[in-house]
């Protein structure tokens, strides 16, 4: 009885605790090349080899996003078909919207032959058996650590440890995929560990992990996983004014895409700064998808884009972060 009663306290103290899911951002279908090549399951997102598992890809440069795509799943239409595929490496020659993959992906949805194919994608939840686990990098001590997260359904956008203050700090990430403190996490440095973790997935939902151990070599699983957020897609056979422009990244350094939901005839692209004055008036003809925007004289601060569809009369506007 005894026992019991500690199990249901327990269980009822994680659901207090739970959060519910959020809306999912909304679902960009995006637009570019396909291609393949020799893919183990490893690559620059520093996972494992996967021979039993090939239904993987390669992301373009621009959206690599210094691998917050790492370990995001995709799916993706060709000529022949749809594969479900998952982000484990980056191709540096692609461009925005183009997708590398296993040549064991690559012939779900084009003849090999082909060797470069149309494509249209967009990042789907992730297939995960079981609960999110950490990795734990070569190297790591109380001086020097990096963490890498990995089987989550979403993309993850932030890992943070709690402090002995009880404060979440945030862990820089790097481009390899692990998140990494250069001066460690162990405030005494006098052991390693156990760690109390706060995940954040690209949708903003967050989860916690405690005493979560610091052992080398070894997967750790967690408790945890994020749950499916409230979908909310856009899909490219809806109305018009009711699909999602976005832009992309978001900071910047010196470009910025904007990605068009539906063809457009004449585009006016407007750039002000918080006083509303204007720095950047251009049109863009017969604009299909991805509009690259070179801004690389741009001062560092915040701004306002503003973009109008002249055909339907219809604007959007976005508040965009330029970076050093």
């Amino acid at each position: 009885m005894l026992f019991l009663f500690i199990f249901l306290f327990l269980t009822s103290s994680f659901l207090l605790k739970a959060q519910s899911p959020k809306d999912c951002i909304p679902t960009v279908k995006y637009r570019g090349e396909g291609t393949y090549y020799g893919a183990t399951g490893a690559g620059n997102c520093s996972f494992d080899p996967s021979p039993q598992d090939l239904m993987v890809a390669a992301m373009n440069a621009p959206q690599y996003a210094n691998s917050e795509v790492c370990g995001a799943c995709v799916r993706a239409k060709g000529p022949k078909g749809t594969v479900d595929v998952r982000i484990v490496d980056q191709c540096p020659e692609c461009k925005f919207g183009d997708l590398d993959f296993s040549l064991e992906a690559f012939i779900k949805i084009a003849d090999q032959i082909a060797g470069r194919v149309p494509i249209e994608w967009e990042f789907i939840p992730c297939p995960v058996g079981g609960n999110i686990s950490f990795r734990y990098k070569e190297g790591s001590s109380q001086w020097w650590i990096g963490i890498q997260v990995r089987n989550h359904r979403y993309a993850i956008k932030k890992l943070e440890y709690k402090n002995r203050s009880g404060q979440f700090v945030s862990i820089p990430r790097e481009h390899y995929n692990y998140f990494v403190a250069s001066s460690g996490i162990d405030e005494d440095k006098q052991q390693t560990g156990p760690y109390h973790f706060r995940i954040t997935d690209i949708h903003g939902q967050e989860i916690e992990e405690t005493n979560i151990p610091f052992r080398q070599n070894q997967i750790i699983t967690g408790r945890t996983q994020f749950p499916f957020c409230r979908a909310n897609p856009v899909s490219w056979g809806q109305e018009a004014e009711h699909r999602t422009w976005s832009v992309f990244p978001n900071p910047f350094i010196d470009r910025l895409y904007l990605i068009a939901p539906y063809r457009v005839s004449l585009l006016k692209v407007r750039l002000m700064d918080l006083q509303g004055r204007q720095l950047l008036v251009q049109d863009f003809t017969h604009v299909s998808h991805n509009l690259e925007l070179l801004l690389p004289n741009l001062t560092p601060g915040v701004y306002y884009l503003q973009v109008e569809d002249s055909e339907l009369q219809t604007s959007y506007g976005f508040r965009i972060f330029k970076t050093e």
